[in-house]
């Protein structure tokens, strides 16, 4: 491997680590806020299935 590749990869490694860590409660707004997209989304084509989706 390349320096420049390994260099590319450790710095990828290091910024998934400095990634704030989500509680809990982030989690399940973000889960909530995704589920009103797929309503919103399924409302708008009635095409959209959810288990086609998942």
């Amino acid at each position: 491997m390349s320096r420049k590749k390994k260099a590319e990869e450790e710095q990828k490694i290091v910024k998934d680590f400095s990634e704030p860590v989500k509680t809990p409660e982030e989690y399940e707004k973000q889960i909530y806020d995704l589920q009103q997209l797929l309503e919103i989304s399924r409302s708008l084509c009635t095409t959209l299935e959810l288990h086609t989706l998942i």
